[in-house]
């Protein structure tokens, strides 16, 4: 107890001294941020005052001020809030700004800039594949519908594909009948249409809601989305540097850009103009295979492997770039760019259009004609009469047609359906027939 209160005193008075050197640390900073505002200055005048060098005086008031309260006009605030701070993402895109500052070896420049191409490369090559036709397929259109009618034509009434009920093969392929061992890819084809357009087997018109037309324009939203923030980030970054002053030489202070050359300049311009074409080429390829995917299924990870596409340059760069460029890169500080109120609405209406646009081209020219060929090559695969067959009659030398009996009212019990069954159930089916005579 005697010891307690033998420090209370220094503990107090340490105290005291902690709140004097944080108050003065924050006025001090306060006032370097200030400077340049007169009427800060003014107001600041009292407060900023030098330190005294005896602490007696404060310990005789004992009172500490605990804040400074500021009041700043409102034009000046609504400066500071209309100025945005870009900062440079990490990417292989933006090796360019910190190359030759960095302090690294001539491995790592080298590794540096292969990294580089390599992934705009692998995003160019990308773009390529996905516009292919080995890649996209064969066009979901008029073709699908003649063939489609070729085989109703040809193999979907014969009566040698007829099976023990004495059901046609167009029945049992648009009901989806599961035991089905051929014409088996009509069959998917069907069931992804009917699973596309939200369809009953016995549906040719859509009541309404279409599940895959509705998710794949989310899904090429959502890509589009992806687009409108790349192309976004590329034209704020290329303003952003453009602010930066320009010399022969590039001076960077503890991450903050003094002065920027302009071959480093120009050449960053340059590498963003890649990206933007390489961003728009993405932004075709992509629109097109969501558009012409017609498994509702697969819609969701296309989309997501997209987005991988699109990430392929900060994944480099994160898995593979030196690490003494990725923390100068890291290190480089944000550029203030001024967003005034205007050019914020402009910004938002241009966009809004641009997105508009980006959508209705995909609805008007991929997305419903599709839909309405599905409908044309279901119509061609099951419309009309689906239960008769035909066959030749050798003797009278002519082509016979007969009714079958419709799927649904199928039960697996016809005469030789049962006599199947018992010889499959019966004692003597596993003997040979050799043995039977």
């Amino acid at each position: 107890m005697e010891l307690e209160r033998a420090l209370r005193p220094c503990l107090e008075r340490l105290a005291r001294l902690e709140s004097e050197t944080r108050l003065q640390g924050d006025l001090g900073n306060l006032k370097a941020e200030t400077d340049k505002t007169p009427q800060v200055k003014k107001m600041l005048g009292d407060l900023v005052a030098p330190k005294p060098d005896d602490d007696s005086e404060m310990e005789e008031a004992g009172t500490v001020p605990d804040a400074v309260e500021l009041h700043i006009s409102p034009g000046e605030k609504d400066h500071d809030d209309a100025m945005e701070p870009v900062a440079f993402l990490e990417t292989t895109w933006n090796l360019v700004l910190v190359l030759g500052h960095a302090g690294v070896g001539w491995i790592d420049v080298v590794v540096a800039w292969l990294l580089l191409v390599a992934s705009a490369g692998m995003q160019i090559t990308f773009c390529w594949i996905l516009t292919t036709r080995f890649f996209l397929g064969e066009p979901f259109d008029e073709g699908q519908i003649e063939t489609a009618r070729t085989w109703r034509r040809s193999v979907a009434h014969d009566h040698t594909y007829m099976d023990l009920a004495k059901t046609s093969l167009t029945s049992r392929v648009c009901k989806n009948d599961g035991s089905l061992i051929i014409s088996t890819d009509q069959a998917a084809l069907i069931q992804q249409i009917n699973s596309f357009l939200g369809l009953e087997a016995n549906e040719f018109e859509p009541a309404g809601f279409r599940p895959g037309i509705l998710l794949a324009m989310l899904c090429i939203l959502l890509w589009c989305l992806y687009l409108c923030n790349e192309f976004r980030t590329i034209f704020i970054s290329l303003e952003a540097v453009a602010q930066i002053p320009r010399g022969t030489m590039t001076r960077i202070d503890n991450g903050r850009f003094k002065m920027i050359s302009r071959v480093r300049f120009w050449t960053y311009c340059f590498l963003r103009g890649l990206r933007a074409l390489i961003a728009g080429a993405l932004l075709y390829a992509g629109v097109l295979w969501l558009g012409y995917t017609t498994s509702i299924s697969d819609l969701i990870l296309n989309a997501v492997a997209l987005g991988a596409i699109l990430e392929v340059d900060e994944m480099i760069f994160s898995a593979l770039m030196p690490k003494k460029l990725q923390l100068k890169v890291q290190d480089l500080e944000a550029v203030k760019i001024h967003y005034g109120r205007m050019r914020s609405q402009i910004e938002s209406v241009c966009i809004m259009v641009i997105l508009a646009g980006l959508l209705s081209w995909p609805w008007f020219y991929i997305v419903d004609p599709l839909g309405q060929t599905m409908l044309a090559v279901k119509e061609a695969h099951c419309g009309g009469d689906q239960d008769f067959v035909v066959g030749p009659n050798e003797d009278q030398r002519m082509t016979m047609g007969f009714r079958s009996i419709p799927l649904q009212k199928v039960s697996g019990q016809t005469l030789t359906q049962w006599a199947v069954h018992d010889y499959i159930s019966h004692e003597d089916s596993r003997t040979p027939w050799s043995k039977r005579c």
